[in-house]
């Protein structure tokens, strides 16, 4: 049982996080492993303590999880921890119509997020965005529509990113556009 970094070289363990199995509490040893000796066939819940992690990584498998311990074999158990990523881009306005400056709609402070997460951000004042410690993982980046100018409609398109550890992913753009004017119709 050990707590590993992935996408290492090699993997190596991280000391001095605490280990709970019910009332019981153990500490990882200097090459991160942990053992809980004695105990009996059943389902013990283990559950590592996220705030001894460093700052820089982040858990991949859940805080607790349910192990099955059969009678006379080993059980081992890792848990696994990455670098958190990061992502940057832009707004990317499409079918702009000639306009004067002032009538330009602002692109600040419209929220761009990672469906499915808690991983979002406000845009800067040129559409920019930053979202940093973004946990490695498979999302669609998404511009909120309750946040764009009414006269701005974001692109139906998804954009699907992977953001690894250690990693930044840069020039993202998200496209949004104005809205489309139904024609009208006059009847003579």
């Amino acid at each position: 049982n050990k707590i590993i970094l992935p996408g290492t070289t090699r993997e190596r363990g991280v000391e001095n996080v605490r280990i709970h199995l019910g009332n019981y509490t153990i500490t990882t040893n200097k090459d991160g492993t942990f053992e809980f000796p004695s105990l009996t066939p059943d389902i013990h819940r283990v559950r590592i303590e996220f705030s001894d992690l460093p700052s820089y990584l982040t858990a991949i498998t859940p805080e607790a999880v349910d192990i099955k311990v059969e009678g006379g074999k080993e059980t081992n158990f890792d848990f696994v921890l990455a670098y958190f990523g990061a992502l940057s881009g832009k707004l990317q306005l499409a079918n702009e119509p000639t306009m004067k400056l002032e009538e330009e709609p602002e692109l600040q402070d419209i929220r761009v997020y990672l469906e499915g997460s808690d991983f979002e951000t406000l845009t800067n004042l040129d559409g920019s965005f930053i979202l940093g410690d973004v946990k490695p993982g498979k999302y669609k980046l998404k511009v909120d529509p309750d946040f764009l100018p009414k006269e701005l409609e974001i692109d139906p398109k998804d954009i699907e990113i992977e953001v690894h550890g250690k990693e930044k992913i840069d020039k993202l753009q998200l496209p949004i556009r104005y809205r489309t004017k139904p024609e009208e119709i006059k009847i003579f």
